[in-house]
């Protein structure tokens, strides 16, 4: 889940299941130089996510405009496009 307008140090919650899914994220980049396998966009979006029941986790995944999420931990986007009719 991603707000329709992002901004700098924006938090959200994206679950909120009490005791079992609490995920947070927090936006701390703008416009992050991320390259990967299937494209190098200047402009990519850092998010910070984090859970207070695993305190001591922080996982970064980043996000490109018009895609969506491009690498989150080891994973990485390698292809994209349109599919289907």
């Amino acid at each position: 889940m991603m707000p329709g307008m992002v901004a700098l140090e924006a938090k959200h919650y994206q679950e909120i299941a009490p005791g079992v899914a609490m995920d947070r994220a927090r936006i701390i980049g703008l416009s992050e130089n991320l390259v990967c396998r299937a494209l190098l966009d200047k402009q990519d979006l850092k998010v910070e996510e984090t859970t207070p029941l695993e305190p001591l986790i922080i996982e970064y995944k980043y996000y490109a405009l018009g895609i969506g999420m491009i690498r989150a931990g080891p994973l990485e986007l390698v292809d994209f496009g349109v599919t289907g009719n």
